[in-house]
């Protein structure tokens, strides 16, 4: 069976919606170790800030960010991206995109992502959770990322700095 972009981004979004709506009613507990074995390795850590957050509508922000990041342990990169949040009731919902290029720059891979944040820490910090879907035309280092499905976890600190860990969704 052959399958074209759209339908490998609309599986993944498929996939994320639904491990979003098991995280938002809370009953991770009862199919941890169902999903506990769908995932893979660490594929992405990543330390970075927020470099502009601009508001354009009611509860909604535009975000823009930076990192530097290590892919499969040993692959420099930075990350660049954006997205847009929409906070209701004290959780935000955000969809974005991002590029990640080799510390050679010789290379690059897009991605687009979906995630659920919400406040901790007496309201001084963000915690992120979500799902990110990858394309490259990358034949060297950044081959492996074609296609990949993840997820992962941003923490936020209250001057906008963060760190993320990805992990490949199988």
């Amino acid at each position: 069976m052959r399958h074209d972009k759209n339908s490998l981004l609309f599986l993944g979004v498929s996939l994320l919606s639904t491990l979003l709506l098991i995280t938002c009613l809370g009953l991770t507990g009862i199919v941890a170790s169902t999903y506990a074995q769908q995932l893979g390795e660490l594929v992405f850590e990543e330390k970075g800030k927020i470099i502009e957050q601009k508001e354009v509508g009611p509860n909604k922000a535009q975000v823009s960010y930076s990192s530097n990041g290590t892919l499969k342990g040993n692959i420099e990169v930075k990350n660049n991206g954006s997205f847009e949040g929409t906070t209701k009731g004290g959780v935000t919902y955000a969809h974005g995109q991002g590029t990640i290029t080799t510390k050679e720059g010789n290379e690059t891979a897009s991605y687009t992502f979906l995630a659920v944040g919400k406040i901790i820490d007496g309201g001084n910090k963000s915690e992120f959770s979500g799902a990110s879907v990858y394309n490259t035309t990358s034949t060297g280092k950044l081959a492996f990322v074609n296609n990949l499905v993840s997820v992962f976890k941003v923490n936020v600190g209250e001057m906008g700095n963060f760190t993320g860990k990805e992990w490949e969704w199988k």
